[in-house]
């Protein structure tokens, strides 16, 4: 796979989806449905998962496993392995908050390879991959550099409120929550938080924004240490089976210390 044609492509491919998930978001009766989840789901949702679904298979190799859509028969034998999230934070877009995203992000073997998050409200496309780097708008960005022994008043960290609900936390900084999983995962990423904490998700919400992580310096593991890695069950849609830090690697074990699951 080229890597020129598949960053040219696929910023071509987000931005356009951008443009219909614009649409649908400036017609103020637009609406949603929930899913038997209790999750939300719009017909921008839909349209877009098809769109992006057909543009990537136009252009490239591999599978394309995609929230909205049937993942069922899927080879995951498949040396490239799509997940696409079209709106990721559907619920601030029904409500007109600003808090969503749209998510592209690639496998290679099993591996997070490549990853682009669009935000169209701010215009902001972050993109990138370990043999790529991490970019924002086409400038480069690095996650920030961590060297101290504790955390403080001014550490601030991205969490979604269904995880600030079922767990305890102990941390002495700022908690924000803007309603999207990979937009969290990227302002780590671009230093804008120290931090993002992200409960049991599924691939689609992540694979892209730790591409992305794992370009500018984060590291992305399981809040007991465990690597992250997609099995069997999670490219299958199934949630991960613990939560997730993505946060500079000197900084990992304290924080880890902040989140306990409530008994």
């Amino acid at each position: 796979m080229e890597n020129e044609k598949l960053i040219t492509k696929t910023v071509e491919i987000i931005k356009q989806a951008g443009e219909i998930a614009l649409r649908y978001y400036k017609n103020p009766f637009t609406g949603y449905d929930l899913k038997p989840d209790g999750s939300h789901v719009t017909i921008a949702d839909k349209e877009i998962e098809i769109f992006i679904k057909s543009k990537l298979e136009e252009e490239f190799e591999g599978i394309v496993i995609g929230e909205e859509g049937n993942n069922n028969n899927l080879n995951l034998e498949s040396e490239f392995i799509w997940a696409v999230d079209p709106i990721d934070g559907t619920h601030s877009y029904a409500m007109k908050l600003p808090g969503w995203c749209i998510s592209i992000g690639l496998l290679k073997d099993k591996k997070p390879y490549f990853g682009l998050i669009y935000s169209p409200i701010f215009d902001e496309l972050y993109y990138g991959g370990p043999d790529f780097g991490a970019f924002l708008n086409y400038s480069e960005i690095n996650s920030c550099v961590f060297n101290r022994e504790d955390l403080c008043k001014t550490d601030s960290i991205c969490i979604d409120s269904k995880s600030m609900r079922n767990i305890s936390i102990k941390f002495p900084g700022k908690l924000r929550s803007f309603g999207s999983t990979a937009l969290h995962l990227v302002f780590a990423a671009k230093s804008s938080v120290l931090a993002a904490h992200c409960g049991k998700v599924k691939i689609w919400d992540i694979l892209g924004a730790v591409s992305i992580c794992y370009a500018s310096g984060l590291c992305v593991k399981y809040i007991d240490g465990e690597d992250l890695f997609f099995d069997y069950d999670i490219l299958n849609g199934k949630p991960l089976k613990k939560d997730i830090i993505a946060c500079p690697s000197k900084a990992f074990k304290i924080l880890s210390q902040c989140f306990k699951e409530k008994k």
